[in-house]
């Protein structure tokens, strides 16, 4: 929702990706040397997953505009509301009577 409210793709690809220096601080004496060597090819390949995250981004951006949807002037909040009632649909095609699926309209 920030992205669609700040229009930033960078920021979001920034703060949503693992950098080189994130990957490198995983990096301690006591891992073998294939763990240490995949680390470094992770480090190497973060600024692509930076990229690719950013370019989905501004993809995302890009249908929003092409759809009219502007988020960026106001407040958006989410509620959850639980179901009061859980009941059951009958087909009357099915043989035994017992035989259902729950269904949210009661």
């Amino acid at each position: 929702m920030r992205l669609l409210q700040t229009r930033d793709a960078a920021r979001l690809a920034t703060d949503m990706s693992v950098s080189a220096a994130d990957w490198l601080s995983w990096m301690t004496p006591k891992l073998s040397a294939d763990d240490q060597e995949k680390i470094k090819m992770f480090a190497k390949d973060a600024d692509k997953g930076r990229d690719r995250t950013e370019a989905s981004a501004k993809a995302l951006l890009a249908r929003a505009e092409s759809l009219n949807l502007d988020l960026s002037k106001g407040v958006l909040s989410f509620r959850i509301d639980a179901m009061k009632h859980l009941g059951s649909v009958n087909y009357s095609e099915l043989s035994t009577k017992s035989a259902g699926t729950p269904s949210p309209l009661g």
